[in-house]
């Protein structure tokens, strides 16, 4: 039988040895956690609250507040991290406490924070603070995380929105001011389908000289308002919008609502929706008044074409007949002229003979009215002599002032 030295020995062997893996499991589970504290991509350390200073810290605790080694870093408080004020106006140092002290108090702490590095520059944190009791004090961890570049990126979104706002409502006034200027616009404006021709929309002044309302057009193309004698047209007019993107300006025909044609001049663009549909864009005017217009001007421009040239005619025959009787009283006053005369008789068939051969002139002068107007008038140079010319006048007048005793 064994001694009851032998069995107390055998216990204290099995006893040692779960001791030993109980500390390899608890030294497994540190070296666990302790790698995890060392690797966080945040800066990690644990406060001693009793010293207020830091007892331990990870590399990325050192990097963020570009402090050179781990000694340097145990050997600061959270306010040395810290610039003397926090953005809303509470000094670092005062503040710290209180959330060190909400921590033990409340429970975990959770907030943003602007911490100052080493470097002088500051960015914004957010902090996360978890208080856990050891034998000996009471402790804090700290996990800080830089979202300076968050905020960055946010603000960006931010004043990026804010643009994308002020531009969506500069394009829908934009398009506002579009719209109303269509609907308000003198001239018919249509857009229809390339593909079929269907109206796609048209402007009030479209539907005005149309006949047809705006939900019956929405059932109709401009297939059905063209009369068939402008397919050919059309086709043509459609090739070249495709080609180059625009057709016009071209006269046709359409068709109203109560059957009548009238006349339409066209011109428009292609262009692509958002839906990538390729659409027409068109301008159309009626130009019935226009037409009527022109048929009144020219036809009042034949009027006075044929009045000028009646007026012609009768300047020509009237110089004809009256020129013919002139001709004899002149050729009779010449020949009288060169009879034995007294010098008063003489003096008076000379001045009978200037004023025959002066309304000559005046014929010949309303002859020169058709050459005017025909810009046919040519001008000549000639010699006169102006003591015959003043004495022809004189004599002309002489009849008439020796009747009134005026000579």
């Amino acid at each position: 039988m064994r001694s009851m030295d032998s069995y107390s020995e055998e216990a204290t062997k099995l006893e040692n040895a779960a001791l030993k893996r109980e500390l390899s499991d608890l030294k497994r589970e540190r070296d666990k956690y302790k790698t995890l504290f060392d690797t966080s991509a945040d800066a990690l350390s644990i406060i001693d609250l009793a010293t207020g200073k830091f007892i331990e810290c990870n590399t990325s605790a050192l990097a963020m507040h570009n402090v050179q080694s781990e000694q340097d870093f145990l050997a600061l408080s959270p306010a040395d991290l810290s610039p003397e004020y926090q953005p809303c106006g509470s000094r670092s140092a005062e503040l710290a406490k209180i959330y060190l002290s909400k921590t033990v108090s409340e429970g975990p702490q959770t907030f943003r924070w602007e911490h100052e590095n080493f470097g002088g520059v500051k960015f914004e944190c957010l902090v996360s603070l978890s208080a856990f009791k050891m034998p000996e004090s009471m402790l804090v961890l700290a996990a800080v995380r830089d979202i300076s570049d968050i905020i960055k990126s946010k603000e960006a979104v931010v004043k990026a929105h804010t643009e994308i706002e002020k531009y969506e409502s500069a394009i829908q006034l934009q398009q506002e001011r579009f719209r109303a200027f269509v609907e308000q616009a003198p001239v018919g404006i249509a857009i229809n389908r390339f593909a079929d021709g269907a109206f796609v929309s048209v402007n009030k002044e479209f539907t005005e000289f149309s006949g047809y309302e705006l939900d019956e057009m929405s059932k109709l193309s401009y297939w059905e308002l063209t009369p068939s004698k402008y397919e050919d047209e059309e086709t043509k007019q459609l090739s070249l919008l495709n080609s180059t993107g625009r057709y016009g300006p071209y006269r046709k025909e359409y068709i109203h609502k109560d059957g009548h044609c009238y006349p339409v001049l066209l011109s428009g663009v292609k262009i692509i929706d958002e839906e990538g549909v390729p659409l027409i864009w068109s301008v159309v005017q009626d130009v019935t008044e226009q037409e009527e217009a022109e048929k009144e001007l020219r036809k009042a421009k034949a009027q006075a074409e044929n009045a000028n040239e009646a007026k012609s005619l009768f300047l020509s025959n009237m110089s004809h007949e009256i020129r013919t009787p002139m001709n004899g009283v002149l050729g009779m006053l010449q020949l009288l002229e060169k009879e034995p005369l007294s010098e008063k008789t003489k003096k008076l068939v000379s001045t009978a003979v200037y004023s025959a051969k002066t309304l000559l002139r005046i014929l010949n002068d309303i002859l020169d009215y058709s050459k005017i107007e025909s810009n046919s008038l040519s001008l000549e140079t000639t010699e006169f002599s102006i003591e015959k010319t003043m004495e022809s006048i004189l004599s002309y007048e002489f009849p008439k002032a020796e009747s009134t005793r005026l000579y």
